[in-house]
């Protein structure tokens, strides 16, 4: 770096000194001159700590992140993101950088979004936690999309994120959401409204049961359920009904969260159908037994016993339908 621009005879020597001591062979020489040089505050330091985020020792690279972080030069954005989404950055590490990055603020925003896609699950994860802390609203679509991430600590970092901004935000960006062309768009809208949505939101949901997609429709099922409004009940006893399998299922867990015994007699009906003709259709029994233990009404006792003798079917996971009759009737009895 060159430093003769600088003013200050004394300071261009001491930058130079400090410099010189970056590549010294005792870390703990290094470790002193990063600290030095980013408490000078200055743009002309920002590359060699940029280079000491590759050092052989990781108190060095820790204290080069933090130093960048301070300093808040968009530079040291790229550097910092590689970290969160290398493989071999130990976790003080991995924390350090992204600490950095929030201090960098809005700046840092469009390149944490894109990290939301990484192949590093941490990387995402880390993404997803500062966003949080920087409660841009650039973030809130992309953070909704990562709450159906494939890892579960991505999931439940991208909801801890979303949860930081004001619900207000996460809503309209949901609603918005809710008239996109793709079915997938609509299906994460639908989920969001149901963790962060209000009575505000159960109209919309109530119209997302009628959607084409039958993800779409099963999710609109689960979130007005999470919402907790009453006025669910009846529209979740339509579901019941709906012609896809995965509806049914939330219909029945949905009914089964709110414990409406209003749910009852409907539920019983789904079971005197008959015996489970598939995997799919097991698995709506099974909801529906389950559901009518959690509600815990006597009326039901006794199409469970009957399904406790009779019924051998099972879902895809092997659990059988018997089973959880058995498992329901003790439920309803030691309420």
């Amino acid at each position: 770096m060159d430093v003769d621009g600088l003013d200050g005879a004394d300071q261009r020597a001491s930058l130079k000194s400090l410099i010189s001591a970056l590549t010294d062979e005792d870390s703990e020489v290094r470790r002193q001159a990063v600290i030095a040089l980013g408490e000078r505050g200055n743009a002309w330091v920002v590359e060699p700590l940029i280079r000491m985020l590759d050092d052989s020792d990781p108190n060095v690279r820790l204290y080069a992140a933090d130093a960048l972080g301070e300093l808040k030069d968009v530079r040291a954005i790229a550097p910092l993101l590689r970290i969160l989404a290398s493989t071999s950055a130990n976790s003080f590490l991995a924390e350090a950088a992204a600490n950095a990055l929030r201090e960098l603020g809005a700046s840092a925003v469009l390149p944490l979004i894109n990290v939301l896609t990484d192949r590093d699950s941490d990387a995402r994860a880390y993404a997803a936690d500062v966003l949080g802390m920087l409660k841009d609203a650039r973030a809130v679509n992309p953070l909704i999309t990562a709450t159906t991430d494939d890892n579960p600590d991505v999931r439940d970092s991208a909801l801890y994120a979303l949860g930081k901004f004001d619900n207000a935000q996460v809503i309209e960006s949901a609603i918005d959401m809710l008239d996109d062309e793709n079915g997938n768009a609509r299906q994460l809208a639908v989920g969001a409204l149901g963790k962060f949505g209000s009575e505000r939101a159960f109209d919309l949901l109530a119209n997302r049961l009628e959607d084409d997609s039958a993800e779409v429709r099963s999710s609109a099922a689960t979130a007005l359920s999470q919402i907790g409004d009453t006025r669910a009940v009846e529209l979740l006893i339509k579901a019941l009904d709906d012609r896809d399998f995965r509806v049914r299922s939330s219909a029945a867990r949905g009914l089964a969260l709110l414990g409406d015994k209003r749910a009852i007699g409907p539920l019983v009906n789904v079971l005197e159908l008959g015996m489970a003709p598939s995997w799919d259709e097991a698995l709506v029994r099974w909801e529906v037994v389950n559901a009518l233990g959690r509600i815990g009404d006597t009326r039901a006792l006794p199409i469970l016993e009957f399904l406790r003798k009779n019924d051998l079917s099972e879902t895809i996971m092997g659990d059988k339908i018997g089973n959880a009759a058995a498992e329901a009737i003790e439920y309803i009895r030691q309420r």
